[in-house]
Protein backbone atom coordinates (compact mmCIF):
# COMPACT_ATOMS: atom_id res chain seq x y z
CA UNK A 1 0.00 0.00 0.00
CA UNK A 2 1.43 3.80 -0.72
CA UNK A 3 0.40 6.64 1.93
CA UNK A 4 1.07 10.26 1.83
CA UNK A 5 3.61 10.44 4.23
CA UNK A 6 2.13 13.90 5.56
CA UNK A 7 -1.36 12.96 6.39
CA UNK A 8 -1.36 9.26 6.16
CA UNK A 9 -3.90 8.73 3.24
CA UNK A 10 -3.81 5.68 1.35
CA UNK A 11 -3.11 6.72 -2.04
CA UNK A 12 -2.77 3.17 -3.95
CA UNK A 13 -2.57 -0.64 -3.48
CA UNK A 14 -0.07 -2.15 -5.99
CA UNK A 15 -1.06 -5.57 -5.99
CA UNK A 16 1.99 -8.55 -6.92
CA UNK A 17 -0.57 -11.22 -8.68
CA UNK A 18 0.18 -11.89 -12.48
CA UNK A 19 -1.19 -14.31 -14.67
CA UNK A 20 2.19 -14.95 -16.34
CA UNK A 21 1.35 -13.22 -19.73
CA UNK A 22 2.52 -9.66 -18.41
CA UNK A 23 4.74 -8.21 -21.16
CA UNK A 24 6.69 -6.82 -17.76
CA UNK A 25 7.71 -10.06 -16.11
CA UNK A 26 11.18 -11.95 -17.33
CA UNK A 27 10.71 -14.68 -19.44
CA UNK A 28 13.99 -16.87 -18.57
CA UNK A 29 14.82 -18.15 -15.57
CA UNK A 30 17.58 -15.81 -13.66
CA UNK A 31 21.30 -16.28 -13.21
CA UNK A 32 21.89 -20.16 -13.63
CA UNK A 33 19.17 -21.29 -12.12
CA UNK A 34 16.44 -23.54 -14.12
CA UNK A 35 12.79 -23.39 -14.32
CA UNK A 36 10.60 -25.77 -12.39
CA UNK A 37 8.34 -28.45 -13.63
CA UNK A 38 5.20 -25.65 -13.53
CA UNK A 39 3.15 -25.03 -16.62
CA UNK A 40 3.50 -21.24 -16.47
CA UNK A 41 6.31 -20.38 -13.73
CA UNK A 42 5.22 -16.77 -14.24
CA UNK A 43 2.11 -17.35 -13.08
CA UNK A 44 2.08 -16.35 -9.71
CA UNK A 45 1.23 -14.29 -6.43
CA UNK A 46 4.63 -12.47 -4.69
CA UNK A 47 5.15 -12.34 -1.18
CA UNK A 48 7.17 -8.91 -0.40
CA UNK A 49 9.75 -9.32 2.00
CA UNK A 50 11.76 -5.53 1.98
CA UNK A 51 12.62 -3.10 -0.47
CA UNK A 52 14.42 -0.14 -0.91
CA UNK A 53 14.72 2.83 -3.27
CA UNK A 54 16.68 4.19 -6.01
CA UNK A 55 17.46 6.32 -8.99
CA UNK A 56 16.70 9.30 -6.11
CA UNK A 57 13.11 7.78 -4.96
CA UNK A 58 12.12 6.82 -9.16
CA UNK A 59 11.81 3.37 -8.52
CA UNK A 60 10.91 0.82 -5.71
CA UNK A 61 13.05 -2.83 -5.63
CA UNK A 62 10.64 -5.76 -3.77
CA UNK A 63 11.83 -8.68 -3.25
CA UNK A 64 9.16 -11.84 -2.49
CA UNK A 65 9.73 -14.55 -0.21
CA UNK A 66 8.74 -16.90 -2.34
CA UNK A 67 6.10 -17.71 -5.49
CA UNK A 68 3.05 -18.86 -4.41
CA UNK A 69 3.36 -22.36 -5.87
CA UNK A 70 6.49 -22.65 -4.35
CA UNK A 71 5.52 -24.67 -1.24
CA UNK A 72 9.27 -26.04 -0.56
CA UNK A 73 10.16 -22.43 -0.84
CA UNK A 74 13.53 -24.27 -3.12
CA UNK A 75 12.89 -22.58 -6.95
CA UNK A 76 13.85 -19.21 -8.47
CA UNK A 77 11.66 -16.11 -6.57
CA UNK A 78 11.25 -12.82 -8.04
CA UNK A 79 11.50 -9.21 -7.20
CA UNK A 80 9.12 -6.05 -8.76
CA UNK A 81 10.59 -2.76 -9.64
CA UNK A 82 7.83 -0.30 -9.16
CA UNK A 83 7.62 3.35 -10.95
CA UNK A 84 7.02 5.18 -8.00
CA UNK A 85 5.55 8.29 -10.10
CA UNK A 86 2.31 5.95 -11.15
CA UNK A 87 2.49 2.94 -8.15
CA UNK A 88 2.86 0.87 -11.08
CA UNK A 89 5.30 -2.08 -11.62
CA UNK A 90 7.32 -1.74 -14.63
CA UNK A 91 9.34 -4.76 -14.35
CA UNK A 92 9.07 -8.26 -12.76
CA UNK A 93 12.94 -9.81 -12.32
CA UNK A 94 13.87 -13.58 -11.41
CA UNK A 95 16.03 -14.01 -7.96
CA UNK A 96 17.31 -16.76 -6.30
CA UNK A 97 15.07 -19.01 -3.25
CA UNK A 98 13.84 -16.70 -1.07
CA UNK A 99 14.85 -13.24 -1.94
CA UNK A 100 15.20 -11.82 1.47
CA UNK A 101 17.20 -8.22 2.29
CA UNK A 102 17.72 -5.80 -0.94
CA UNK A 103 20.03 -2.83 -1.15
CA UNK A 104 21.58 -0.16 -3.64
CA UNK A 105 25.58 0.93 -3.95
CA UNK A 106 26.06 4.54 -2.90
CA UNK A 107 27.16 5.08 -6.49
CA UNK A 108 24.12 3.90 -8.31
CA UNK A 109 25.85 0.97 -10.37
CA UNK A 110 24.79 -2.50 -8.59
CA UNK A 111 21.67 -3.40 -6.77
CA UNK A 112 22.17 -6.59 -4.57
CA UNK A 113 19.60 -9.28 -3.22
CA UNK A 114 20.25 -11.79 -0.63
CA UNK A 115 18.78 -15.18 -1.09
CA UNK A 116 18.57 -16.59 2.17
CA UNK A 117 17.13 -19.97 0.84
CA UNK A 118 20.60 -21.09 -0.90
CA UNK A 119 23.42 -19.17 0.50
CA UNK A 120 23.67 -16.68 -2.96
CA UNK A 121 23.32 -12.74 -3.61
CA UNK A 122 22.09 -11.63 -6.89
CA UNK A 123 23.92 -9.00 -8.34
CA UNK A 124 21.75 -6.46 -10.98
CA UNK A 125 23.76 -3.53 -13.24
CA UNK A 126 21.29 -0.45 -12.62
CA UNK A 127 22.63 2.22 -14.29
CA UNK A 128 20.32 4.45 -16.60
CA UNK A 129 17.01 5.20 -16.18
CA UNK A 130 15.33 3.27 -18.25
CA UNK A 131 14.03 -0.28 -16.06
CA UNK A 132 14.30 -2.96 -19.51
CA UNK A 133 18.02 -1.89 -19.62
CA UNK A 134 18.57 -3.30 -15.97
CA UNK A 135 20.72 -6.56 -16.43
CA UNK A 136 22.04 -9.55 -14.10
CA UNK A 137 25.51 -8.90 -13.69
CA UNK A 138 26.87 -11.80 -11.08
CA UNK A 139 25.78 -14.54 -9.01
CA UNK A 140 28.01 -14.72 -5.26
CA UNK A 141 28.45 -17.39 -3.94
CA UNK A 142 28.73 -17.03 0.16
CA UNK A 143 30.98 -19.67 0.91
CA UNK A 144 28.90 -23.01 -0.24
CA UNK A 145 25.87 -24.30 -2.57
CA UNK A 146 22.78 -24.91 -0.12
CA UNK A 147 21.79 -28.70 -2.00
CA UNK A 148 18.17 -28.89 -3.01
CA UNK A 149 18.12 -31.77 -0.80
CA UNK A 150 18.39 -29.82 2.33
CA UNK A 151 15.55 -27.32 0.83
CA UNK A 152 12.67 -28.96 2.89
CA UNK A 153 10.80 -28.43 5.86
CA UNK A 154 10.76 -25.13 7.94
CA UNK A 155 13.12 -22.85 5.11
CA UNK A 156 13.39 -20.28 7.88
CA UNK A 157 15.79 -22.47 9.50
CA UNK A 158 16.92 -24.82 6.74
CA UNK A 159 18.45 -21.77 5.22
CA UNK A 160 22.48 -22.68 5.33
CA UNK A 161 24.12 -19.82 6.38
CA UNK A 162 20.71 -17.41 5.93
CA UNK A 163 22.01 -14.59 4.16
CA UNK A 164 20.38 -11.75 4.63
CA UNK A 165 21.85 -7.82 5.71
CA UNK A 166 23.69 -6.19 2.89
CA UNK A 167 25.97 -3.06 2.43
CA UNK A 168 28.80 -1.15 0.60
CA UNK A 169 32.19 1.03 1.00
CA UNK A 170 31.66 3.83 0.04
CA UNK A 171 33.13 3.99 -3.06
CA UNK A 172 30.94 0.58 -4.23
CA UNK A 173 33.85 -1.30 -4.53
CA UNK A 174 33.10 -4.12 -1.34
CA UNK A 175 30.02 -5.59 -0.73
CA UNK A 176 29.33 -7.00 2.80
CA UNK A 177 27.03 -9.84 3.43
CA UNK A 178 25.61 -10.94 6.60
CA UNK A 179 25.40 -14.59 7.28
CA UNK A 180 22.90 -14.73 10.41
CA UNK A 181 22.54 -18.80 11.15
CA UNK A 182 26.58 -19.63 11.16
CA UNK A 183 28.19 -16.25 11.87
CA UNK A 184 30.56 -14.06 9.80
CA UNK A 185 30.74 -11.31 7.43
CA UNK A 186 31.40 -12.86 4.08
CA UNK A 187 33.41 -9.72 1.83
CA UNK A 188 33.36 -9.40 -2.09
CA UNK A 189 35.02 -7.33 -4.23
CA UNK A 190 32.97 -6.47 -7.23
CA UNK A 191 35.39 -4.39 -8.98
CA UNK A 192 37.96 -6.93 -9.35
CA UNK A 193 40.16 -7.23 -12.29
CA UNK A 194 38.42 -10.40 -14.07
CA UNK A 195 35.43 -11.01 -12.18
CA UNK A 196 34.27 -10.52 -8.46
CA UNK A 197 35.99 -11.66 -6.42
CA UNK A 198 35.00 -13.75 -3.02
CA UNK A 199 37.39 -12.20 -0.50
CA UNK A 200 36.46 -14.26 2.60
CA UNK A 201 34.71 -14.24 5.60
CA UNK A 202 35.28 -12.53 8.62
CA UNK A 203 34.71 -13.55 12.28
CA UNK A 204 34.98 -12.31 15.25
CA UNK A 205 31.69 -9.96 15.44
CA UNK A 206 28.63 -11.70 17.48
CA UNK A 207 27.17 -14.96 15.76
CA UNK A 208 24.01 -14.33 14.20
CA UNK A 209 24.74 -10.89 12.07
CA UNK A 210 20.97 -9.76 10.82
CA UNK A 211 21.56 -6.48 9.56
CA UNK A 212 24.56 -4.64 8.12
CA UNK A 213 24.86 -0.57 8.15
CA UNK A 214 27.65 1.33 6.52
CA UNK A 215 27.93 5.10 7.48
CA UNK A 216 31.24 7.16 7.57
CA UNK A 217 33.83 4.43 7.38
CA UNK A 218 31.90 2.81 10.01
CA UNK A 219 30.69 -1.19 9.84
CA UNK A 220 27.17 -1.13 12.28
CA UNK A 221 25.84 -4.78 13.21
CA UNK A 222 24.42 -6.75 15.84
CA UNK A 223 23.94 -10.33 16.94
CA UNK A 224 20.81 -11.90 16.48
CA UNK A 225 21.55 -15.00 18.90
CA UNK A 226 24.23 -12.80 21.36
CA UNK A 227 22.11 -9.70 21.68
CA UNK A 228 25.27 -7.53 21.13
CA UNK A 229 25.25 -4.54 18.96
CA UNK A 230 28.83 -3.91 17.22
CA UNK A 231 30.34 -0.82 14.88
CA UNK A 232 34.40 -1.78 13.64
CA UNK A 233 36.52 0.64 10.87
CA UNK A 234 35.27 -0.76 7.34
CA UNK A 235 39.24 -0.19 6.91
CA UNK A 236 40.12 -2.49 9.35
CA UNK A 237 37.92 -5.02 8.21
CA UNK A 238 39.39 -5.38 4.95
CA UNK A 239 42.91 -4.89 6.06
CA UNK A 240 42.22 -8.45 8.01
CA UNK A 241 41.57 -9.86 4.68
CA UNK A 242 44.57 -8.36 2.13
CA UNK A 243 46.78 -10.81 1.66
CA UNK A 244 44.63 -14.23 1.99
CA UNK A 245 43.61 -16.36 -0.31
CA UNK A 246 40.11 -16.16 -1.60
CA UNK A 247 37.70 -17.11 0.05
CA UNK A 248 39.68 -17.36 3.32
CA UNK A 249 38.08 -17.34 7.08
CA UNK A 250 39.51 -14.82 9.07
CA UNK A 251 38.84 -14.36 13.03
CA UNK A 252 39.46 -10.73 14.01
CA UNK A 253 39.21 -8.88 17.91
CA UNK A 254 36.82 -6.63 18.00
CA UNK A 255 39.71 -4.66 20.33
CA UNK A 256 42.52 -5.07 17.95
CA UNK A 257 40.40 -3.20 15.04
CA UNK A 258 39.40 -0.76 17.15
CA UNK A 259 35.83 -1.86 17.41
CA UNK A 260 33.14 -1.10 20.26
CA UNK A 261 30.32 -3.46 21.15
CA UNK A 262 27.47 -2.94 23.52
CA UNK A 263 24.90 -5.40 25.08
CA UNK A 264 21.00 -4.42 23.74
CA UNK A 265 18.83 -7.61 24.38
CA UNK A 266 18.50 -10.84 22.62
CA UNK A 267 16.78 -10.89 19.24
CA UNK A 268 18.64 -8.01 17.68
CA UNK A 269 17.30 -7.79 13.94
CA UNK A 270 17.10 -4.71 12.17
CA UNK A 271 19.27 -1.62 12.22
CA UNK A 272 19.02 2.22 10.66
CA UNK A 273 21.41 4.77 11.22
CA UNK A 274 19.52 8.41 10.60
CA UNK A 275 20.69 10.44 7.69
CA UNK A 276 23.28 12.26 9.57
CA UNK A 277 24.86 9.36 10.88
CA UNK A 278 24.23 10.40 14.50
CA UNK A 279 21.77 7.72 16.05
CA UNK A 280 21.69 3.98 15.31
CA UNK A 281 18.11 2.45 16.29
CA UNK A 282 17.97 -0.97 16.69
CA UNK A 283 14.80 -3.38 16.92
CA UNK A 284 15.55 -6.04 19.77
CA UNK A 285 13.00 -8.70 19.11
CA UNK A 286 13.08 -10.72 22.25
CA UNK A 287 12.13 -7.89 24.62
CA UNK A 288 9.68 -6.76 21.84
CA UNK A 289 11.99 -3.21 22.37
CA UNK A 290 13.44 -0.55 19.22
CA UNK A 291 16.25 1.37 21.15
CA UNK A 292 18.41 4.38 19.94
CA UNK A 293 21.90 5.14 20.57
CA UNK A 294 24.31 7.24 20.03
CA UNK A 295 26.15 6.07 16.94
CA UNK A 296 29.45 7.47 18.01
CA UNK A 297 29.88 6.03 20.80
CA UNK A 298 26.74 3.65 21.64
CA UNK A 299 28.83 1.27 24.45
CA UNK A 300 28.66 4.62 26.75
CA UNK A 301 25.43 6.21 25.11
CA UNK A 302 22.62 4.63 25.16
CA UNK A 303 19.80 5.96 25.54
CA UNK A 304 16.13 4.79 26.25
CA UNK A 305 13.79 3.13 24.39
CA UNK A 306 11.50 4.96 22.70
CA UNK A 307 9.15 1.67 21.55
CA UNK A 308 7.66 -1.58 23.26
CA UNK A 309 4.62 -3.84 22.96
CA UNK A 310 3.83 -6.63 24.79
CA UNK A 311 3.94 -9.21 21.73
CA UNK A 312 7.05 -8.20 20.16
CA UNK A 313 7.57 -8.30 16.22
CA UNK A 314 10.17 -9.30 14.00
CA UNK A 315 11.71 -6.15 12.81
Amino acid sequence: MVFDSAGLLKLAVIRHQFKGDEKFIDVNAPFDYHWPKVKNPNAFSGKPVESVSTHRGRFLWVPYYRRSYDDRASEPSAMAIINTSTNEIVRVVGTGPIAKYVQASPDGRFLAVSHWGDNTVGVFHIRGNDPKKFKEFTKLLVDRPLAKAQMAGNRDSNCGFCVRGLSYSADSRYLFVARMRKGGIAVFDLLARTKPNYLGTVYGVDPGSRDLQIQSGILYTGGNASGFIERVPVNRLLESLKGKPSGSAVTIRLDDLGGVKTFAGTGVRSLKLTPDGKYLFVAVNKISELQVYSAADHSNSRRKTVFATSKGFAG
